[in-house]
């Protein structure tokens, strides 16, 4: 009886043991996910291809835009995010590579899109003749497939309610 008695403290402490490390490590390992993510990094779905979001949110930062870059990486984009629905306009001042550009509205369709915009149309202007929230700078020919109608979906952009008034 006593040893029957031994084993099963045994037991219970074996079971007491692996239990405290499995907790240990469980807390361990969610104090290393904590401390090692970083904010959401911005993202548009356009069909099935996932784009990398460059924020524009400030007057300083849309007038720039990807003026004066040598390139943009594949899957990656300029997204100009604007507070009030507008009719907006983009130019190719000192670009250095052609872009595909979409408009989209508050719901994430597509109202109008520019493709292969040549940087040597510069001063032309273009724009959507719909109002739009954001304008959605990419790669020439990383749009194809996507028509006005289109939808996009938004990951980790701001709301438009917190954006700054001017703009």
């Amino acid at each position: 009886m006593e040893k029957q008695n031994a084993k099963v403290h045994q037991l219970d402490t074996l079971r007491f043991a692996g239990f405290a490390y499995c907790s240990c490590c469980w807390l361990l390992l969610s104090f290393i996910t904590a401390c090692s993510s970083s904010d959401p990094v911005p993202q548009v779905k356009l069909g099935d291809q996932t784009i990398i979001l460059e924020l524009s949110v400030t007057q300083a930062e849309q007038e720039r835009g990807l003026s004066g870059r040598a390139s943009l990486p594949r899957n990656k984009g300029l997204l100009f995010v604007y507070k009030t629905a507008e009719i907006r306009g983009i130019w190719m001042p000192d670009m250095n590579f052609p872009i595909d550009v979409l408009w989209i509205n508050n719901k994430g369709v597509v109202v109008h899109l520019e493709r292969n915009l040549d940087p040597a149309s510069y001063p032309k202007i273009f724009s959507s003749p719909h109002p739009s929230h954001y304008i959605l700078e990419l790669n020439a020919g990383v749009a194809a497939g996507v028509e006005v109608g289109s939808m996009v979906y938004f990951d980790h952009i701001p709301m438009l309610s917190e954006l700054p008034d001017a703009g």
